[in-house]
């Protein structure tokens, strides 16, 4: 039997959902602990319940998906980041590009001149500001989009989805396996 409150399978399930599939329960009368008797139900539960969430990812169009429970720390951090490769912008990019810093650029000055007023706690100030932060976080978002896995990795990029400490899915997306990075370089070294 594990936690209710504790265990990460039974947080990413919820104690409705493994009640209603018959899961049977124990409460402590001296504390306000609930305790899921049924692990293999509730391990069940929770590998449906994650496919269902990974279904998305296993469209994204990557070699492979490894879809698990859990996966300890040193595992997850032995796979290699892909190599990324800046590609240039296309016209409609650039002109998307330059239309933001032009907007960037007249919020910053708008933001310098209500300052220097002394008007730096206005509402005015507080919006600009919070437009300013939107724009920024726009720019730096259209930015990784111009960021492209590089070609030679592309046929043995993946990612891993799993049911992390929190009992929440995380995926963790264009990572290589160590095996397949070696092979890759070194066709690359010997190409």
């Amino acid at each position: 039997e594990v936690d209710s409150s504790s265990d990460r399978f039974a947080r990413f399930v919820g104690r409705a959902e493994y009640e209603a599939a018959g899961g049977p329960v124990r409460s402590d009368m001296f504390s306000d602990a609930v305790y899921l008797q049924d692990v293999e139900l509730l391990t069940k539960l929770a590998t449906e319940k994650l496919e269902a969430a990974a279904a998305p990812v296993l469209n994204e169009g990557f070699a492979w998906v490894d879809v698990r429970l859990s996966i300890d720390y040193a595992e997850l951090h032995s796979f290699i980041r892909a190599p990324r490769v800046q590609r240039e912008a296309s016209e409609a990019e650039q002109a998307q590009i330059n239309a933001l810093q032009a907007q960037i650029d007249v919020l910053e000055i708008e933001l310098l001149e209500l300052e220097e007023a002394g008007e730096e706690d206005s509402e005015t100030f507080a919006q600009k500001s919070e437009q300013l932060d939107e724009l920024q976080a726009t720019q730096e978002e259209f930015g990784a989009t111009l960021c492209a896995i590089d070609e030679p990795f592309q046929a043995v990029n993946g990612a891993v989805v799993h049911v992390n400490q929190n009992g929440e899915v995380a995926i963790v997306r264009n990572i290589i396996r160590p095996d397949d990075y070696k092979a890759v370089s070194k066709q690359q070294k010997e190409a």
